[in-house]
């Protein structure tokens, strides 16, 4: 194996190594923000369905009129975010998700959980998506009633939005590790024939410089002779 080919190899392993490496930390930190981004997202939708609570008219909040799922998205294929909203006694009022045909189903543990305050949960039941959960109450003390609003995603979301990451890695990495190898083959042909070139250039300038030192070299030793000879007689003389 020819040293460019070495020198190819070394630095287009090395890019891929350096590629790798920076892929796998990105990776780690959108997996691991993961959770924490779905938990904060749910807590600003069940915030901005508050608002919407405190202005909402009485036939809303009472549960007098029957909740209409038409419009609801079916969790099992869908995995955008929902919000419910609930009386105090659990009861759905409105919900902008379904499963089935059935609003998603609220455990009593997680409202109990929430009735002083904001709670997170992750809930499996069967016929239903994994989902996670955000709850926390309401409160129109000008018409006399309470309740919850939860608002809730399917954790798949967060391995299809990993999927999508991995994917993207592997297809950007594709061009940019054919470019390094293109770039690095180039640079190792460059520097393989560089000292060569420079090898020669300086043969020559060296070789030049002797030839023209040599004649001026060789008749200065023949004059120096007859030079003594000439200062020998006149002393003597």
């Amino acid at each position: 194996m020819s040293f460019r080919l070495r020198l190819t190899l070394f630095g287009a392993t090395l890019v891929a190594l350096t590629l790798l490496a920076f892929g796998w930390l990105v990776y780690e930190l959108a997996a691991n923000s993961q959770a924490t981004a779905q938990d904060a997202a749910l807590k600003q939708r069940a915030a901005d369905a508050l608002t919407s609570v405190s202005t909402a008219p009485a036939g809303e909040l009472n549960g007098a009129a029957t909740p209409s799922l038409s419009g609801a998205e079916d969790l099992r294929h869908r995995t955008d975010p929902f919000t419910e909203v609930l009386a105090s006694s659990g009861g759905v009022l409105s919900s902008t998700g379904r499963v089935g045909s059935a609003a998603p189903a609220v455990p009593a543990t997680l409202l109990d959980a929430a009735a002083n305050g904001g709670a997170l949960a992750t809930v499996d039941t069967s016929a239903s998506p994994q989902l996670r959960l955000y709850a926390t109450p309401w409160t129109r003390t000008d018409l006399g009633l309470r309740g919850f609003v939860v608002a809730g995603q399917p954790t798949s979301i967060q391995s299809e939005n990993l999927k999508g990451l991995r994917g993207f890695f592997i297809v950007s990495s594709i061009p940019t590790l054919l470019a390094a190898f293109l770039r690095l083959a180039d640079h190792g042909a460059r520097a393989s024939a560089a000292p060569v070139c420079g090898g020669d250039r300086r043969f020559d300038r060296q070789n030049t410089r002797l030839q023209a030192t040599a004649p001026s070299g060789e008749a200065e030793g023949r004059d120096r002779p007859p030079q003594r000879a000439l200062q020998w007689h006149a002393g003597t003389g």
